[in-house]
């Protein structure tokens, strides 16, 4: 009867164990226990970075692992310089344009040939909208990636976390990115409000410094 009790309260026992790992495993944390030596998610959105890098100062090999990082924020970043180069061979295609009809328009024998080759200024000031919006678009990049190239460098170089937080402070790159928004001159007074009414003819011709 006393092997037959004994029997009974060690499968109790072990059943009880059982039901408390359950427990455990399905009201207990999700996943690892968020470490003093974390940054927030807030903090690393208000920087504008990855923000899956929240815990890398606990991670065991931070280190390999920042530069791994690094290496690819920097193709990012050549990758995006490469573009603005593109860029900017566009533009100058595209300024050349503009000097081909100021030419034009000064050798023209009449209002209307004028007129008509300005008319000509709308398709190019199109094409460089498009430019302009590319090359604002590849500055924010390059602003994001200094950021976070700048990040992955104070991990490997071994600052604390508050020493961290205290240089990623001290510019708000968040506002800069914000606040940034590529007017360009308003975008050549928005095409030269489209040719329309609000500037005159002798405006389209002052504004590209055609004399007659």
């Amino acid at each position: 009867m006393i092997d037959g009790l004994d029997t009974m309260m060690v499968a109790a026992g072990l059943g009880g164990a059982v039901v408390g790992a359950l427990l455990r495993h399905v009201l207990g944390p999700k996943g690892p226990k968020p470490s003093n030596r974390d940054f927030t998610r807030k903090q690393m959105n208000t920087w504008n970075i990855n923000d899956e890098w929240y815990n890398i100062l606990s991670h065991k090999k931070k280190d390999d692992f920042a530069r791994t990082e690094l290496e690819r924020v920097k193709d990012y970043i050549n990758e995006r310089v490469s573009e603005r180069k593109q860029l900017q061979r566009q533009q100058d295609d595209v300024l050349q344009q503009v000097q081909e009809v100021i030419h034009l328009v000064s050798a023209a024998g009449s209002e209307f040939e004028q007129k008509a080759l300005l008319s000509r200024m709308g398709t190019i000031s199109g094409q460089h909208s498009s430019i302009r919006r590319a090359f604002d678009k590849i500055t924010n990049a390059l602003v994001n990636s200094e950021q976070s190239k700048t990040f992955l460098e104070l991990v490997i170089k071994g600052d604390s976390r508050d020493q961290i937080i205290k240089n990623m402070n001290h510019s708000n790159v968040r506002e800069a990115i914000e606040n940034n928004e590529g007017l360009a001159n308003d975008m050549f007074e928005a095409e030269m409000n489209a040719f329309g009414s609000a500037k005159t003819f002798d405006d389209m011709k002052r504004a590209l410094n055609i004399k007659n």
